[in-house]
């Protein structure tokens, strides 16, 4: 690709007037495009030559960088580009592509939507990340269960979004930024420099085990179904989530093995309906129940066929976590006196971690100091059969 040059549009070379003499603006950078399938030739005018002179340098630079962009491609719209990532992104999930499109669409579009992508600056994007931390920008909102759906004029927002949704929504600009670089609408990704404030963590629930067999043992008991004790269990020792557990089949319990094969999870498609689907991260795993469990597990399977899931609603088919929750999750909560601690189906994987680390802790043990446990503990009972 040919060096970028400026010329004088008033001024012939031998320093005589032009056709084009007072008429519009005197000065003019050309440069060979080479990017497309065909060689074009293209012009950009400029009023000072000082200007022109440093575009042509900044031109010129890119073009021996070879990372020249069709400046013609920069001018498209920050919601087309937006729009052309959400259509061409293929791995983003059915259950979490409403949540992008709700983001861009309240908060984003608004601000952005009609400019170009390449006049989006660093500063740009941090002055609305501090009105959406203070809960002063404009957003767009839309009619709650409206079908087809009816957005609202853009008006204040309701509420201010915590560090935490600001981090995940600048995760999907880093993204759209990232199409826009791959096709060579700019050249720099401006969320790369953006300072974001920490999301403060979420406080972690770990359950002692009695804590686990007395909300299992309560679970029980609002249905009078074993299944649903059960359930608490593989939740709390296993470690998978609630629609992976409900979406786990028959024939994926190995009863021999004593192991639980993961391969899909409940999920919704986009348009809000439910659906199986690949796990978290496309992650399918395999995943060993406590003895005491899989043997329970293995007896719930043993009526049940390799196509039926594991867990059965009482008229057959899948239970629904949304009404296995109110009718009885909630209910067993408060009955084994766990209230105060915000729990919820997913935290009580948190219970497995802190079993790992109890059984770590007894293990560290001297191996003498366990066996001389043992030998004391088996003294006491012998005597207490003597």
């Amino acid at each position: 690709m040919a060096r970028a040059w400026v010329e004088d549009r008033w001024m012939s070379a031998t320093r005589r007037k032009t056709a084009f003499w007072g008429k519009g603006q005197r000065w003019r950078v050309r440069w060979r495009d080479e990017t497309g399938e065909q060689v074009r030739l293209r012009a950009k005018a400029f009023t000072r030559k000082s200007d022109a002179t440093e575009f042509a340098a900044k031109l010129d630079n890119d073009i021996r960088a070879s990372v020249y962009r069709d400046p013609d491609l920069g001018k498209a719209t920050f919601g087309e580009v937006a729009a052309e990532w959400f259509a061409a992104h293929m791995r983003i999930r059915d259950a979490t592509a409403p949540r992008y499109e709700r983001e861009l669409r309240m908060y984003m579009i608004p601000k952005f939507g009609q400019r170009p992508i390449n006049t989006i600056t660093p500063a740009d994007l941090a002055a609305r990340v501090s009105e959406l931390l203070q809960g002063i920008a404009p957003a767009r909102y839309r009619v709650r269960g409206s079908n087809p759906p009816v957005n609202l004029p853009v008006a204040p927002m309701r509420s201010r979004l915590s560090p935490a949704s600001i981090e995940h929504m600048v995760t999907v600009l880093g993204a759209i930024f990232k199409w826009a670089i791959l096709t060579d609408r700019i050249v720099k990704n401006p969320t790369l420099a953006l300072s974001i404030p920490r999301p403060v963590p979420a406080d972690h629930v770990y359950l002692t085990h009695t804590q686990v067999r007395d909300l299992a043992e309560a679970a029980q008991a609002v249905t009078a179904d074993r299944q649903d004790a059960l359930l608490v269990y593989t939740l709390a020792y296993t470690g998978i989530r609630i629609n992976e557990a409900l979406a786990v089949k028959t024939a994926k319990l190995d009863t021999a093995a004593q192991r639980i094969r993961v391969v899909q999870t409940w999920t919704k498609t986009r348009d809000g309906k439910r659906q199986l689907g690949p796990p978290k991260s496309f992650e399918r795993r395999t995943v060993p129940p406590p003895v005491f469990l899989a043997a329970e597990l293995a007896t719930l399977a043993k009526d049940r066929k390799p196509g039926d899931f594991l867990f059965q609603a009482k008229r057959g088919g899948p239970v629904h976590d949304h009404n296995w929750r109110p009718q009885v999750w909630n209910k067993a909560v408060t009955e084994a006196g766990l209230d105060g601690l915000d729990l919820t189906p997913h935290k009580l994987h948190h219970a497995r971690a802190q079993k790992a680390r109890e059984d770590a802790s007894e293990h560290s043990q001297p191996i003498a100091y366990l066996v001389a446990q043992r030998i004391a503990s088996r003294a006491v009972s012998l005597s207490a059969e003597a």
